[in-house]
């Protein structure tokens, strides 16, 4: 069923590349990080807490992360502007996660920096305005 679903988002995000392309436009397509992922983040006590104490996931992310992370590698051979976002918040030592999955709005941050970095950096997104960062 994880492999099921694991290709479904691969298909999906093939389908809205292949869409917006042949419109002309730039997406973009990004594997969110996630606390549960080993090795990603040194969690806070706090963290721990919220995770530990809240909806009960971790299996599910241990066994298809790994399978996201092989079918977004053969988006990117594809031609899709993707990146594995699980490691961003690996240098960060304060909280970033509010619960399981959810990162706090300095994770949100560095999320929305880095994808406004994949956008200036690729000719389609240098075409348009540059987005500003407050």
């Amino acid at each position: 069923m994880v492999r099921f679903a694991a290709r479904q988002w691969s298909r999906y995000h093939a389908l809205m590349h292949g869409a917006a392309t042949d419109d002309g436009k730039l997406t973009i397509h990004l594997l969110q990080p996630n606390p549960h992922v080993p090795g990603t983040k040194v969690l806070t006590e706090d963290e721990e807490r919220v995770i530990r104490d809240g909806l009960r996931f971790r299996d599910w992310v241990l066994t298809g992360y790994p399978l996201l992370q092989e079918e977004l590698g053969e988006l990117v051979q594809r031609g899709v502007v993707a990146e594995d976002l699980t490691r961003i918040f690996s240098d960060i030592e304060e909280d970033i996660w509010i619960d399981g999955a959810h990162p706090n709005s300095r994770g949100s941050r560095l999320i929305m920096d880095r994808a406004i970095d994949l956008i200036e950096a690729h000719p389609a997104g240098q075409a348009g305005r540059a987005p500003t960062r407050p």
